[in-house]
């Protein structure tokens, strides 16, 4: 009696202290902007019991978009009127012994039928990357049709749970995970249960037909994503709720590091518009079944690994992939529900999320006077930066030549941005000076806590140095 008083007042203690950690937790999530994904556009797919679009992927031309299913195949995305039609299918794919019935869930089938997870797209040949989960690598040529298997094994061992996959745009290089080599994806649950660390990180050379393994080892490695200056991977690492990144090139190459924790369970992991990147998260590490209808779907991480912008809504709803598209749309796959899931930025995130400019985004390309890796419309006007900025902004810039398409100019320009978002224009103006503690330009909005029509640019501020020497003088 006494021991289940101690188990019981335990118990109780637990329940309090947890009380006390969660809305600590609710006001640290609540430092980063965030997107509610409650009402969002939903893309049907056909009638019936199919269901997982995983992942979601666009061609060169923007069309798309494209995903696998549960029954085996990738569907494309036409429109409303046509909505999704076949576009690839495997070579053991037959729409009656692959179509679920309540009798026959896809679980039974997919060994036999094969289930697309990750997909990417080689934009300058057409060619569509496919990591099968029972099929291996596969790839489909433009236009669609039968996939043609390119990777079952590797080094004599099969791939078992092929996974993540992504495609170096510049070298046509594939990189891919194998998430484990003892559990297939109909065992997925024994993966994180069990601690798993027998998962694989490969790279398929489209050239040679070759296929290497750079990783082996990894707890349950599932998304990933070449870093934008292509020097790295990030990995997802599911089960430890961890983002891990391989190096490539340079002086760590070959070797594998934490680069951002988690508060939850990560998926596949894409590219954002700003050298960061878009994590799909499965559930939250402390996610309680009951209270509010709220939880994490998926963060946006920096290109240093912290945690910038999140995306909250239904706990019914448990994202694998969030791809980022042009006018603030967030396009959400998911391995449950019957459709792909269309997000929107409202105005206020549309404006947070321009407070976050690394400089080489504001230096006009090729003398150009306009923007174009901006969502919405973008027009500049050169406005010069005195050398004393320039010296302090030399720095950063000479520290990110790779990501920027010419050389320094000799001097810097930071240009007026007038940005329309719903039909409503606004201008951004940028302060000329850099932060050195996360290296990002600080900015200010001018709208007077509103949206507002566009106002001639201010007076530049001067540097802190320049205001330092005149204090000194």
């Amino acid at each position: 009696m006494a021991s289940g008083t101690r188990g019981l007042g335990a118990t109780i203690m637990a329940a309090l202290l947890l009380l006390l950690i969660l809305p600590s937790a609710a006001v640290a999530a609540a430092a980063v902007p965030s997107i509610d994904a409650r009402l969002t556009r939903h893309l049907p797919l056909p009638q019936g019991l199919l269901r997982g679009p995983e992942s979601v992927a666009f061609d060169a031309k923007g069309n798309g978009p494209y995903s696998g299913v549960s029954d085996g195949r990738v569907l494309k995305w036409n429109g409303d009127t046509l909505g999704w039609t076949t576009y690839a299918y495997n070579s053991d794919y037959r729409s009656d012994a692959c179509t679920a019935s309540v009798l026959r869930p896809e679980t039974a089938t997919e060994s036999h039928c094969g289930r697309p997870l990750g997909l990417r797209f080689h934009l300058k040949s057409g060619y569509l990357y496919v990591a099968d989960a029972y099929k291996g690598l596969l790839r489909v040529a433009p236009g669609g049709g039968e996939a043609t298997v390119l990777v079952t094994e590797v080094d004599g061992a099969p791939l078992r749970f092929t996974n993540g996959v992504d495609v170096d745009q510049v070298t046509g290089d594939v990189y891919f995970t194998d998430s484990s080599m003892t559990y297939q994806r109909s065992q997925h649950e024994m993966v994180t249960r069990t601690g798993d660390s027998t998962g694989r990180l490969m790279r398929y050379d489209p050239r040679t037909g070759k296929v290497v393994v750079l990783k082996s080892g990894i707890t349950y490695p599932n998304g990933l994503a070449l870093s934008a200056d292509r020097t790295h991977l990030i990995i997802s690492s599911t089960g430890p709720c961890k983002l891990l990144r391989y190096w490539i090139n340079g002086s760590k190459a070959g070797t594998i590091e934490l680069f951002a924790d988690l508060p939850g369970y990560p998926d596949n992991v894409r590219p954002d518009k700003g050298g960061g990147y878009w994590v799909a998260l499965h559930r939250e590490k402390t996610e309680l079944p009951f209270g509010v209808d709220s939880h994490l779907l998926a963060l946006r991480i920096s290109a240093d690994g912290k945690i910038v912008e999140e995306m909250r809504g239904p706990k019914g709803v448990r994202p694998t992939e969030i791809v980022e598209r042009k006018g603030g749309r967030l396009f959400m796959g998911s391995v449950e529900l019957p459709y792909v899931a269309v997000a929107t930025r409202k105005i206020k995130d549309q404006i947070h999320k321009l407070n976050n400019i690394f400089v080489h985004d504001l230096i006009p390309k090729k003398n150009s006077s306009s923007l174009t890796n901006m969502e919405g419309t973008v027009s500049c006007t050169k406005t010069a930066v005195s050398p004393l900025h320039y010296k302090e902004l030399s720095h950063y810039c000479s520290s990110h030549q790779t990501s920027m398409n010419n050389p320094i100019p000799r001097r810097i320009y930071i240009p007026q941005l007038t940005c329309t978002y719903a039909k409503t224009p606004y201008t951004k103006y940028t302060n000329a000076y850099a932060d050195r503690s996360d290296e990002q330009l600080h900015s200010s909005l001018l709208i007077n806590g509103r949206v507002t029509p566009s106002f001639p640019l201010p007076v530049l501020q001067q540097s802190r140095h320049s205001d330092s020497k005149k204090k000194r003088a």
